[in-house]
């Protein structure tokens, strides 16, 4: 009688550190890949921020720190990812009063790491530079508070068109609530 298929221990062997080497692989793969949270370094340079970021939506949840209006609330500011495989975000806003959610997807930037002096959450309009691509600037009591994002060159061209319908004209630019009505400003650096 002749066997078409003999059990050798060592070949069994062979099979099942093969199963699990490509199960260990791919566990460790997954594992390996780099996060776009800046939890880490907000914790050790800006406790006191309310800052999160969720893997699954890409989305840098930076709500509950500034009254952009100055109504008395705390405002809601997210980056939202575009997805792609150089991934940028859009910038979203919704504030207390009216509880509306304010895309502007042409409003794009890729290191949504907010730029802060070392007094913790905002910095003043002098301090701007080419360097910063996103920060809450403050404008003094008076004045108050804007967000200020800068565009790189291919988000520029992507945004050029309904940005001048704006009158800007430059990469950056100033967003502002004061009054309850949305102000735009042309901003160079």
């Amino acid at each position: 009688m002749v066997r078409l298929f003999q059990w050798h221990p060592t070949l069994a062997g062979f099979w099942l550190c093969f199963v699990l080497g490509i199960g260990v692989l791919s566990g460790k793969a997954q594992v390996a890949e780099p996060s776009n949270s800046f939890q880490a370094y907000y914790q050790s340079q800006i406790p006191s921020l309310r800052y999160s970021y969720s893997e699954s939506l890409q989305t840098h949840n930076y709500s509950g720190n500034w009254d952009l209006n100055q109504d008395g609330q705390l405002d809601s500011i997210w980056l939202v990812g575009t997805g792609g495989a150089h991934l940028y975000f859009y910038l979203r806003v919704m504030l207390s009063t009216d509880k509306k959610i304010r895309d502007y997807p042409y409003l794009q930037t890729d290191f949504p790491q907010l730029a802060l002096d070392k007094t913790g959450t905002t910095i003043p309009p002098s301090q701007l530079s080419n360097a910063t691509s996103i920060a809450i600037v403050d404008f003094a009591p008076e004045e108050g508070l804007g967000i200020y994002i800068r565009l790189d060159q291919s988000s520029f061209q992507f945004a050029q068109k309904k940005m001048a319908k704006r009158c800007i004209q430059g990469h950056g630019l100033i967003i502002r609530w004061k009054t309850g009505k949305e102000k735009w400003i042309d901003w160079k650096t």
